[in-house]
């Protein structure tokens, strides 16, 4: 996908691009997350301690991250935090290797990373977004799958690459303090 303009359009754009896939991506993901919390027996209002919060903290962080999730919002017409439950659903890492320069063929870039979680029989395919961001942030590539609007993988146009290996034991990344340090990356 290439998208342009602010974290929130690009968000959008990104949703209309994606049309049928990104809602049957958003249903099976919040059919998953209701799944789970009915598994562990609890209620829904039992998860409203962490998730109103966490909804509320993100639109005061500065890495466009709610910014996209309003937009992907806005295009399934539901709300963030709905968006931000059904991404809940995905929770699993992976492992990485980024190649540059002269450990390369033509000197490009190459990355590959294999998933140790399922792509839900076809459902989660990944996402390579090329992002360029018009308020001064460089141009980015990102690679996610839908819903996950933090990249797993990236690289920017001065050849910084990051790779998220995220685990529920990962200290960066919690539900109770969303750092988000990939997008501010």
């Amino acid at each position: 996908l290439h998208l342009a303009g602010s974290y929130e359009e690009m968000g959008r754009q990104q949703a209309e691009r994606l049309g049928p896939v990104l809602r049957d991506v958003y249903e099976f993901n919040r059919a998953d997350y209701d799944a789970s919390v009915a598994e562990l027996g609890f209620s829904e209002r039992a998860f409203e301690p962490i998730v109103l919060p966490l909804a509320s903290a993100l639109f005061d962080e500065a890495s466009g991250f709610a910014a996209t999730l309003r937009g992907i919002a806005s295009v399934l017409d539901v709300a963030p935090r709905e968006v931000l439950r059904a991404s809940f659903a995905l929770d699993a890492g992976s492992t990485v290797f980024v190649a540059t320069g002269s450990a390369t063929a033509d000197g490009g870039a190459l990355i590959g990373r294999n998933v140790d979680w399922g792509d839900a029989g076809g459902r989660r395919r990944p996402v390579v977004a090329h992002l360029r961001p018009d308020n001064g942030d460089l141009a980015h590539i990102s690679v996610a799958w839908p819903l996950m609007h933090l990249p797993t993988v990236g690289l920017n146009e001065a050849g910084f690459a990051i790779s998220l290996n995220y685990f529920d034991t990962e200290p960066l990344v919690t539900l109770l303090r969303p750092e988000w340090p990939q997008r501010r990356a």
